[in-house]
């Protein structure tokens, strides 16, 4: 077939040749004409383009499976969608149109069931896919970046020494200082509209500043380093765009004179938190920097561009806005949904004597509905939004082919699970957009046996942090912080949203046909994690909260 139209496309240029007699070029040395060259360069592009087409939508191995027409035969649609940031939104509306399994770029699958996540991302046979080598900064390798399971490995074993239970339990004075500070400023500004996104991401990054080195941002208190969530969201951002795009990122030099003041602005912050640090012992305080020296790379450029630089920077950016996500959405839920918000209220108020009390110990973690409305947020909002993209691995001992829920996948396939889709597929979560935490209280004794295997399916499909040896490190970090904030804002304050247009903020828009038309959807937008902008709530201090919040504050 393609064969034919170059053919086609050949005698419609002599044709076009000898009807307008198009003259010689004195460039053409007796050839033809400069015209026709032209013409037939352009038929040339054509018919390329004409056979890769075509292979793609009919011979390809992956021709079978349905998906959008643009990225069945190509990798731009999945890099445009990521410029959007609505990928997410995107993939769930395509499962809704073409089922549970759909080829969103012509080399990649995305599935949308528990089997699936289970087959992908709990399986010894399937690797990181090399779209991770795009995800680099100068070839440095990350916890995040790196393919081989064994290097993974040590790496997430290194990273997971500073955020381990032990360790976090010698942190949490420092954490508690910072939401203090939090709740002051809270306390400081009564009957005013806080947007807490920011005054969040502003809380999280102060927290793994001194996780990291040891190290006060002050983001909460002072303006010099708060361009770094912007920062954060457009490098992930470009990263994801580069890792649905790949050819795109031979394009690198002409786009990152955009984005590189930014970055280069962040790694001379990140390389002077590691400088000052390094100015102190070693063991002077349990952070990333006290386990990390001795077990990476050490070299004359260690700092500038050794492995350190690039794990840190990401311990960094993986650790200090997540939170803020869940947190967020979680308030966004609370100030629309009275009864919840007033269950909640009455947990905490009742189990703890005063707001000091909150910590993260058994007590806290004891509150199974605070429990339940964090992971009902995290069903609805997941603070990671990209597809986690994995290729079967060819260097494993087993030769059979890879399944993937009943689909033999042909070696070369990337393949995933949109963890948007699958904590809104009505099969594992009934009602999947109301914001329901009774999901996931624990059973009852006389709970029917319907019930149980609903819930067993439920829990099946709920990965917010992934699974398997890939899987978040920094999970119970995550569950502590959010729980501790979320308790002492309850403990301390009542809330509401603003009024009024502010109040709106982080609402979907009705009418809205991208997946943005739900208003009491919390609105998260995909930058290979998750940013968002809101609520705006207005908060009133309890008779308790001066006493503890009454003091000097710092804004």
């Amino acid at each position: 077939m393609a064969l034919n139209s170059i053919m086609y496309m050949y005698m419609h240029v002599c044709t076009v040749y000898e009807k307008y007699e198009l003259k010689m070029s004195p460039y053409v040395d007796g050839t033809g004409s400069l015209e026709l060259l032209t013409l037939w360069v352009a038929c040339s592009i054509f018919s390329i383009y004409y056979l890769v087409v075509s292979y793609r939508l009919a011979i390809h191995p992956l021709c079978k499976y349905p998906g959008p027409l643009l990225g069945r035969i190509s990798d731009f649609y999945g890099g445009y969608l990521a410029f959007t940031r609505d990928d997410h939104l995107a993939i769930h509306q395509q499962h809704q149109r073409y089922g549970p399994v759909i080829r969103s770029a012509p080399s990649r699958l995305v599935f949308n069931s528990a089997r699936a996540f289970q087959d992908i991302y709990q399986n010894p046979r399937v690797t990181k896919s090399f779209l991770y080598l795009y995800s680099r900064d100068k070839n440095q390798p990350t916890t995040f970046s790196t393919l081989d399971a064994e290097a993974h490995r040590q790496r997430r074993k290194l990273i997971s020494q500073p955020i381990s239970q032990r360790a976090m339990r010698l942190f949490e004075p420092a954490m508690l200082e910072q939401i203090d500070i939090f709740l002051r400023q809270i306390y400081a500004s009564p009957e005013s509209a806080i947007n807490m996104t920011d005054r969040c991401q502003w809380l999280g990054l102060d927290i793994i500043g001194l996780l990291a080195f040891g190290y006060r941002l002050n983001l909460q208190t002072e303006k010099e380093y708060r361009f770094i969530p912007r920062a954060f969201a457009n490098i992930k951002s470009r990263i994801n765009v580069f890792m649905q795009f790949p050819a795109l990122s031979t394009f690198a030099p002409l786009i990152t004179p955009f984005t590189e003041p930014e970055k280069e602005k962040l790694l001379k912050l990140v390389y002077k938190m590691m400088l000052d640090r390094a100015a102190q012992d070693k063991d002077a305080e349990r952070d990333f920097y006290s386990y990390a020296k001795g077990n990476l790379d050490y070299g004359p450029d260690f700092f500038e561009y050794g492995e350190f630089m690039a794990e840190a920077a990401f311990f960094v950016t993986a650790g200090g806005t997540p939170p803020a996500t869940a947190i967020c959405g979680l308030l966004f839920y609370l100030a629309r949904h009275p009864r919840c918000y007033k269950l909640l209220t009455e947990e905490i108020r009742s189990t703890f004597q005063s707001g000091r009390d909150i910590k993260g110990d058994a007590v806290l973690f004891g509150c199974q509905y605070l429990r339940a409305c964090i992971d009902e947020t995290l069903r609805m909002s997941p603070p990671s939004l990209a597809i986690l993209w994995r290729e079967q691995d060819n260097e494993h001992e087993d030769k059979s082919p890879l399944v993937i829920d009943g689909h033999v996948v042909p070696t070369g396939t990337q393949v995933g699970v949109n963890l948007y889709s699958l904590h809104h597929n009505e099969d594992y979560f009934p009602d999947s957009y109301s914001f329901l935490p009774e999901r996931w209280l624990p059973p009852t004794p006389t709970e029917s046996p319907e019930s149980k295997e609903s819930r067993l399916r439920m829990q099946e499909a709920f990965a917010p942090f992934l699974v398997g040896s890939r899987s978040c490190a920094g999970k119970a970090m995550a569950y502590c912080e959010i729980s501790i904030v979320v308790a002492k804002l309850l403990w301390y304050f009542d809330f509401d949203s603003a009024l009024g247009a502010l109040g709106r903020l982080g609402e979907g828009t009705p009418g809205r046909t991208d997946g943005r038309h739900r208003v009491g959807e919390y609105q998260l937008y995909d930058c290979n994690a998750a940013t968002h902008d809101g609520p705006n709530l207005v908060f009133r201090p309890r008779a308790e909260a001066a006493k503890d919040l009454g003091g000097e504050t710092q804004r």
